[in-house]
């Protein structure tokens, strides 16, 4: 069984829903899902928009679900305050300061 099964299984057996509900599924009900969307979020690209997620931070468009490379590593607990500090201060992401950090690097240590 798909986990799609086991949510519907799930769904159609909850008996909250009344003796008057009418459940629907697959295309039918794929169809009003998205019509619902489309009227809370204000149309199709909207919607679209919605589904996109974060955008990428490449300056080419990427298909839907693509995902930017992810980087981890550690700091010390001297690197990690003096980030917390200036992120505060400065109200910008945690992210965008250390790709801004690694981007000067590289500028100035060229190879």
């Amino acid at each position: 069984m798909t986990k799609r099964d086991e949510r519907s299984d799930w769904a159609e057996g909850i008996e909250s829903f009344g003796p008057d509900a009418h459940l629907t599924s697959g295309d039918d009900a794929a169809a009003k899902g998205r019509a619902t969307l489309e009227a809370a979020l204000g149309g199709p690209a909207e919607v679209e928009k919605a589904l996109r997620g974060r955008p990428t931070l490449t300056s080419g468009q990427k298909a839907r679900g693509y995902q930017s490379p992810k980087r981890s590593f550690r700091l010390t607990e001297q690197l990690d305050q003096q980030l917390v500090t200036f992120i505060t201060v400065q109200k910008r992401p945690q992210s965008e300061v250390m790709r801004a950090a690694l981007a000067e690097y590289f500028e100035r240590h060229r190879v």
